[in-house]
């Protein structure tokens, strides 16, 4: 019997919160429709509006309690929908795909007018005030050039797989003469400099640049350089900032670190092989405004539910070569 439970209850109020979970037709979202059907006031709230198909902003639209996402011919027209989209897919055609995408989009959209608010960065409260008071956002991307060394080993390393096309395979997964080797590790800058990664080095002397203190100019890229700016030593400046660099590949990782200690730089890292109570302790670490560990080195491993707003910059460490984004506040 249902009686003894919430779904015998009414509700002055029903808050649903991270409601992108609720989506996808099932026992979750039903539960919810018929929870939001037995309150007087129903709020629906995400910070994540995951969208991979129009059918996403139909069962967005149902939680919300939008009439029209409830009758027949919306269910009708998200079959056909669904339908289009897989025979573009089918077609492997990009334009008819973002044109089926568009068609049904705008159509949702027309239905769902009135019925959302949306958070911006210009969003204000009661008061008038800034209800997210942000820095402002900048992005720097930085294309660099390699040194003949690196550029002779890209050249090697292409030319094996062009001679191995029968086994393509195997010939892409061996970066080293043998895989099962350590990366390698330096004690000194002068060990660093023969054999260095220049994204690698670049990486860790931008992190030495904006650990400097709070006030320093940006860097720049010329030419595949990276550019930094002169530094003004000033010890009353406020050393706050904290540095998040999201690194593709966990394996690179160990060596990032020691380049970073190379330079000065204390990190610290998380990967899948820690546990939640050790994790823990190194974000609070990061967090410690007395710690000299202001970095944080990261990969999709290991990092689901992190909360590091307390960064203002983040790198992302990215698979090309050559490439280095970085982000700044606001981040």
């Amino acid at each position: 019997s249902l009686q003894n439970t919430i779904f015998r209850q009414s509700f002055l109020i029903t808050v649903i919160d991270e409601a992108h979970h609720m989506r996808n037709p099932g026992n979750k979202h039903l539960a919810i429709l018929q929870l939001l059907q037995q309150a007087k006031i129903k709020l629906v709230m995400t910070a994540t509006p995951l969208h991979t198909a129009p059918k996403d902003i139909a069962s967005m639209g149902r939680l919300v309690g939008i009439p029209y996402f409830f009758t027949e011919p919306c269910f009708t027209q998200e079959k056909s929908d669904t339908s289009k989209l897989r025979k573009a897919r089918k077609k492997d055609d990009e334009g008819e795909i973002c044109a089926t995408w568009s068609q049904s989009v705008l159509r949702l959209q027309g239905q769902c007018g009135g019925h959302f608010l949306r958070r911006e960065l210009t969003s204000v409260n009661p008061e008038g005030k800034l209800l997210l008071a942000l820095p402002d956002y900048r992005e720097i991307i930085g294309l660099l050039t390699l040194t003949e060394r690196e550029t002779e080993i890209m050249k090697k390393h292409e030319e094996a797989v062009k001679a191995a096309a029968a086994c393509a395979t195997n010939a892409r997964i061996a970066t080293k003469e043998d895989p099962s080797d350590l990366w390698p590790m330096f004690d000194t800058l002068e060990e660093w400099e023969s054999k260095k990664s220049t994204k690698m080095d670049v990486c860790a002397r931008i992190c030495g640049h904006y650990l400097q203190h709070d006030e320093v100019d940006d860097i720049y890229f010329e030419e595949g350089e990276a550019m930094f700016p002169d530094i003004i030593d000033d010890p009353t400046i406020p050393r706050k900032h904290r540095i998040i660099i999201y690194a593709e590949f966990p394996s690179m990782i160990p060596t990032l670190k020691k380049v970073l200690e190379l330079y000065g730089v204390w990190s610290t890292i998380i990967h899948g092989g820690i546990t939640f109570k050790e994790r823990t302790m190194r974000i609070k670490e990061l967090k410690n405004p007395n710690d000299e560990t202001r970095v944080l080195i990261f990969s999709s491993v290991g990092s689901t539910g992190l909360n590091l707003a307390i960064a203002d910059i983040v790198i992302f460490f990215v698979s090309a070569f050559h490439f280095l984004v970085v982000a700044i506040s606001g981040c």
